[in-house]
């Protein structure tokens, strides 16, 4: 039977990093494009309720994608490292609405949609029921490290 996801926008009030319920983890994502290179930097942090950091990576790759791509293959590759951990990870969180809002819609409009589908597949694999977009000061780990 298939779950539909619980996908929602915070308010930008939220300047802090939420805990995920109790033992559940929580994937914060992030991506940062930098402008006339061509490159793009990924970055995931999965967290225990405790805060505490389970795994993280960060990536460089060569882009000619919008933002919105951008931070849709920053959730694929945290999804990807979940689902090669053998994570479940309840909680997901981006800092891009468009890419929160396509976990139920499937957004299909664009050269990239394959990593839509694929996020919206992964999401089931790794037993994501929660996915919400926040602001970039409650996302700031993740965003600090995918600037850096």
């Amino acid at each position: 039977m298939s779950v539909p996801l619980n996908c929602k926008w915070l308010m930008d009030s939220q300047r802090t990093l939420a805990a995920p319920p109790l033992r559940t983890l929580k994937l914060n994502t992030d991506a940062a494009v930098v402008q006339g290179r061509d490159i793009f930097g990924i970055r995931a942090v999965i967290r225990n309720d405790k805060r505490e950091v389970i795994l993280a990576f960060s990536k460089l790759a060569s882009c000619c994608f919008s933002v919105d791509v951008c931070e849709a293959i920053a959730l694929r590759e945290g999804l990807w490292l979940a689902k090669q951990h053998g994570l479940k990870v309840d909680w997901v969180e981006v800092d891009a609405a468009n890419v929160a809002a396509s976990i139920d819609f499937k957004n299909l409009d664009c050269c990239a949609s394959f990593v839509f589908v694929d996020n919206f597949g992964i999401c089931k694999d790794v037993g994501v029921s929660k996915c919400q977009a926040i602001s970039r000061c409650g996302n700031g780990v993740a965003q600090i490290i995918s600037s850096s």
